[in-house]
Order: structure tokens, then C-alpha cells, then sequence
């Protein structure tokens, strides 16, 4: 059966090794893929391999998901145990022919979105401003970790949404004001807002459910073109054009 592995390291300057390496057992019903993974741990070094009863191109996402699913079960015991934060990563991908690719968390088409600035044009500003307002920071933070790990782009999304609505609003503490503000100012729709908003109030809330891969990146999308718009309005001055359009 195909045989695929996993390298990656912990991000911490401790030695952690386990010597044992551990078997689990994982079926996937809406691909059919059951998958067995072994991992182990040497130095700080982490291999996972994950034996699969069949492969295609496809199935990498559902495997590197589990993958990182066990690692981060895996390791986050480990940690509670020695009182360390073992932050990770899992960067090479070895195919099942042994060809190595390098793993990357990336979707060029969110680039696109971004028309506030470039590097080169209001960087500058943007930098002193999200250091001024670690608001701002802590929203980017998590909308670029709903694109680089698994299962929390929902949650992360409406995260960094409520960060902008809690400074367009002032901290306004009625919750329906706020959001009635920040949707009127930012020129956001209410059902384009929550979209957002309630496909992740069960995970927020601690009832993980499944949700489509097609569902997920339009969350994000929706959420990068909020915080776009956003940055666009702290770039002008605190305004929008009377030109730009709605978000709907």
C-alpha cells in the first residue's frame, strides 16, 4: 500500500525525543482513505508516516490534516507534561514514489485581494499603525494562521473580524451596535458579514463540526477583502470614498 511521510521540527532550543514510536489508526468516511500513521520523535525532529489503502493527488490534504491533527495531539502532551510550549512545523512532504517537496502555506489568489497596499506604498504606515494597535497585529496574525493550519480558518476568521469591529466601534459593549456600526462605516452587507459569523459559532463555541473545503476558503476570502477594506479605511484618513463600493 502507498507509504507517505512527513518531516518536520520543534520550533523550541530543548531536545525532545520519545523512544517509542506510536501506531494510530484513522479512516476518513467522505474520502474512504484509511490511513495508518506512525510517528516518532528524535531530537526534536518529528517523522510521521502514514500508510494509506490507495492514493491520489487529492488525498494529501486529507493525510497532511491528520498528520498535523496527531503531531499537534502528539506534542502538545508532551508539552503540558514538561511544562515547554513546543510550537511546530511540518515543512517536507516525502510522495509515495520518495520524491521530497517542500511545504508551502500559501493561496496566490488572496494576493489579489489585497489592493490596500504593497510593499512598497503604505507599508510604511501600516507597520506603525498595527504596532500602535495590536489589535490590527493579532487580525492579521489569525487570518494568516487560517491559511497555514488546519481546522481554524472559521473561527480565526470571525476572530480577526471582531478585532476591526471592536475598533471601528470604540468597544462599543452592545454587541448589535457594534456590529451595525462597523457594518455601516466598512459599507458591509449583513448577510455578506454573516457568512462569516455563523459558520463558525459552533467552533467557537467548542462543537467542532465538519465544513466543505469550497465553504472554508470562502469564508477567507470574505475576511481578507473585510480586512482589506479596513486598512483602506485607516489609509484615507478614517473614511471611505463615497465611490467604494458595498461588500455583498
Amino acid at each position: 500500500m502507498p507509504n507517505i511521510t512527513f518531516i518536520g521540527t520543534i520550533l523550541q532550543p530543548i531536545k525532545i525525543s520519545v523512544e517509542n514510536p506510536y501506531k494510530i489508526e484513522w479512516d476518513d468516511s467522505e474520502s474512504n482513505l484509511k490511513m495508518e500513521f506512525k510517528i516518532k520523535i528524535k531530537d526534536s525532529k518529528i517523522e510521521i508516516s502514514c500508510e494509506t489503502n490507495y492514493w491520489h493527488d487529492n488525498a494529501i490534504n486529507v493525510i497532511y490534516m491528520r498528520a498535523h491533527d496527531i503531531c499537534k495531539a502528539y506534542i502538545n502532551l508532551i508539552g503540558f507534561q514538561q511544562g515547554h510550549g513546543l510550537p511546530f512545523v511540518l515543512h517536507t512532504f516525502v510522495d509515495h514514489m520518495g520524491k521530497n517537496t517542500l511545504i508551502k502555506f500559501s493561496n496566490p489568489t488572496l494576493s489579489n485581494l489585497c489592493t490596500a497596499y504593497d510593499l512598497s506604498n503604505n507599508f510604511d504606515f501600516l507597520l506603525k499603525l498595527s504596532l500602535n494597535e495590536l489589535n490590527i497585529a493579532w487580525a492579521l496574525n489569525e487570518l494568516l494562521e487560517a491559511i497555514t493550519l488546519p481546522h481554524i480558518s472559521l473561527v480565526n476568521c470571525t476572530r480577526a473580524i471582531e478585532r476591526l469591529k471592536h475598533l471601528i466601534s470604540n468597544n462599543e459593549k452592545d454587541d448589535k451596535k457594534a456590529w451595525g456600526k462597523f457594518r455601516e462605516i466598512l459599507k458591509i452587507d449583513e448577510d455578506y458579514l454573516k457568512y462569516i459569523t455563523d459558520l463558525s459559532r459552533n467552533s467557537r463555541h467548542g462543537r467542532n463540526e465538519r465544513v466543505s473545503g469550497d465553504t472554508t476558503t470562502e469564508v477567507t476570502k470574505r475576511a481578507w477583502k473585510i480586512m482589506n477594506r479596513y486598512l483602506e479605511y485607516k489609509i484615507a484618513g478614517d473614511t471611505l470614498s463615497s465611490s467604494t463600493p458595498k461588500l455583498e
